[in-house]
């Protein structure tokens, strides 16, 4: 027997139902809907966040450069700067300038916001900063191709201006398009071989080496070239010429010594031999009051200038590498502060003129062909004997080898990179002529 609850029978109980599969539906779409609705406003409301946060931090970070300037020069380094929670920066600065240049790019996640030396938090990046936290590309493309191995390039921080010179060609090439036409300047040199070139970031101004020890100057974008220092001593065969961001300071390394000028080479200092070994390669900075030189002993020497006189040079024990008669490179950041020096087994660093120095990992151990170093000292270009280009965007604690293409194998003459870093170059053994991109 079945016992019904008052008022209910049989045929009201067979007619019970649930939901139908539309109503479901309707239910689990209108669900979609407020979850939708929920998900973009909570992410509107944290993107509105992390914009907040980046522009305050910059705004802060500001504050501290125009104080440092104040007192002297801008800070070299990010970590002068607070962030917020996950906020990382990217900076480009020049202490050269009055008043002195500086971009910051900070970024959280995706976003990222810069500022400058006259200016507001604007959204996106610095010139030659990564937008966002993905790392950035270095698209190399084919800008020459001829005969005759490139032996060094200078590259403007627009990326328009190039100038090179073809080891043993007795002339110097030039570009004025970033390299899709040439023009090869037939009275820059006669007939001798260019050892080196080297220009300034804004490209009006550049130099040349030549084997016999001569330096030579152009202002017209590497058209005409006026001989400014004589033969003395032969050239170093390497990358042995550098110049001040404005054009003032120049060194060259000859087989004497190093000559300096200090007026944009109207007149040269005698060359100065260092204390031990010969010189392998040499650095000026950017603001022309530091020079670097390593050499066949081991040592890394410095040299600072006072705004009167250079201080002679001095040791850095902490940036020691191996002693090797000629396959050690050193360059350095705008201001002097950081320092790359690298031979066959050993690649240094350090942050703090030289005061400390940290051993780090280059790619291969193979006789190292040249070691350039953009203007904060975050970005390397580098080669080797064993065929191959090598680059890092992270002050050399980690690197890429490019070896696709026409780079695979081959023997490599100029690299560079352009100040601001968004540019670098290197030049092939068979007349190819690369520029890469970020």
């Amino acid at each position: 027997m079945v016992l019904l609850a008052p008022g209910y029978s049989l045929s009201r109980l067979g007619t019970q139902r649930g939901f139908t599969i539309v109503e479901l539906l309707i239910v689990i779409v209108v669900i979609a809907i407020l979850a939708a609705i929920t998900i973009v406003s909570y992410n509107g409301i944290t993107n509105r966040a992390i914009q907040t946060s980046l522009q305050s931090d910059l705004r802060n970070a500001q504050k501290t450069i125009q104080l440092a300037e104040l007192e002297g020069d801008i800070p070299t380094d990010s970590s002068a700067f607070k962030a917020s929670n996950g906020a990382v920066y990217q900076y480009t600065y020049d202490n050269s300038t009055s008043p002195k240049a500086y971009c910051l790019t900070a970024t959280i996640k995706a976003t990222s916001f810069y500022i400058s030396t006259a200016g507001n938090p604007t959204p996106g990046a610095c010139p030659g900063h990564i937008n966002g936290i993905a790392p950035p590309t270095l698209a190399w493309a084919t800008t020459a191709a001829g005969s005759g191995q490139w032996w060094s390039a200078a590259i403007s921080d627009n990326g328009q201006k190039i100038v090179a010179a073809p080891y043993a060609s007795g002339f110097i090439s030039s570009s004025l398009d970033g390299g899709a036409t040439w023009t090869t300047n037939g009275n820059s040199s006669g007939t001798t071989a260019w050892y080196a070139v080297a220009g300034t970031p804004d490209g009006s101004t550049y130099f040349a080496l030549n084997s016999q020890g001569a330096v030579r100057k152009s202002t017209n974008d590497g058209v005409t070239w006026t001989q400014v220092a004589a033969n003395i001593g032969a050239a170093r065969i390497t990358n042995t010429l550098s110049v001040s961001s404005n054009g003032n300071t120049v060194a060259a390394l000859r087989s004497n010594g190093v000559s300096v000028s200090l007026n944009s080479g109207s007149t040269w200092a005698s060359p100065v031999a260092i204390p031990g070994g010969t010189i392998t390669d040499m650095a000026l900075s950017d603001d022309g009051n530091y020079l670097y030189v390593t050499s066949s002993d081991g040592n890394v020497y410095k040299n600072v200038y006072s705004g009167s006189a250079w201080s002679g040079w001095s040791s850095l024990p902490n940036m020691a590498i191996q002693a090797t008669a000629g396959a050690s490179m050193i360059d350095t950041s705008a201001d002097g502060s950081k320092i790359y020096a690298i031979s066959p087994t050993i690649f240094k660093a350090s942050s703090d003129y030289g005061a400390t120095g940290v051993t780090k990992t280059f790619p291969t151990n193979s006789a190292k062909g040249d070691l350039k170093v953009s203007a904060d000292g975050t970005r390397l270009i580098g080669r080797d004997s064993s065929g191959f280009i090598y680059t890092s965007i992270n002050s050399g604690d980690t690197w890429t080898t490019h070896n696709t293409g026409p780079m695979i194998d081959t023997a490599w003459g100029a690299v560079g990179v352009s100040s601001n870093g968004a540019y670098m170059v290197a030049g092939i053994s068979n007349g190819t002529f690369m520029k890469g991109s970020f």
